[in-house]
């Protein structure tokens, strides 16, 4: 099978090389925005979207049939769909985890495959660290999925209504305030750096759908 990858991203490299080595695909790896003209051109079995930060249009959905696209999201959808997913499950403590879904016209929207709750040992663990293991849970889970994926085995589930989402600007604004060390604020850290944003300024979260 040939499966074109979208990624921007290079630790998602890591699921393409094992799609090659391990699964036995072709896979071509690709990281702008993805035209007609392109996807004409390679005529991909499978489209793949992993760290993907380009929409998927819906005249490239209307070429392959939608069980032939697929979108691999680091929370727990419907919670925090869109930007940062990582960083708004944890202080917002909105259910956290990963999530396989088939691609529509909106932004994590799709049908879902397979997704797992994911919980952190404790409070200590940066977010850094939150965020690899996120990772590592749903490339595993991608491997253990991904024959019935491409088989179309597994059945589709529409997501359930409500659920949070957040834009790159929502993250903008808290940022500066809440990682205090970066990346390396712990998650607890975290926590009580984004109530005390809250109280401060008189936001209203999280972003509910």
């Amino acid at each position: 099978m040939k499966v074109l990858f979208l990624t921007n991203n290079k630790e998602s490299l890591i699921l393409a090389d094992w799609l090659v080595r391990i699964a036995g695909e072709t896979v071509i790896a690709f990281g702008n925005e993805l035209t007609i003209e392109y996807l004409k051109g390679v005529k991909p079995d499978f489209i793949v979207s992993y760290n993907y930060k380009h929409l998927i249009r819906e005249n490239i959905l209307k070429i392959l049939r939608s069980n032939r696209i697929i979108n691999l999201h680091i929370s727990y959808l419907p919670y925090n769909r869109g930007s940062n997913p990582n960083f708004w499950s944890i202080v917002e403590q909105t259910p956290c985890g990963v999530t396989i879904h088939r691609v529509d016209q909106g932004l994590d929207t799709g049908p879902i495959l397979s997704q797992i709750r994911i919980t952190f040992p404790d409070e200590s663990i940066t977010l850094a660290e939150s965020y690899q293991i996120l990772h590592r849970g749903i490339q595993r889970l991608f491997k253990q999925k991904w024959l019935d994926i491409k088989q179309n085995n597994l059945r589709a589930r529409i997501q359930p209504k409500g659920g949070t989402k957040h834009t790159i600007k929502d993250f903008e604004r808290v940022k500066i305030t809440v990682l205090s060390k970066g990346w390396n604020t712990s998650i607890g850290e975290a926590r009580k750096n984004y109530n005390k944003f809250l109280l401060s300024s008189n936001l209203l979260y999280p972003r509910k759908v």
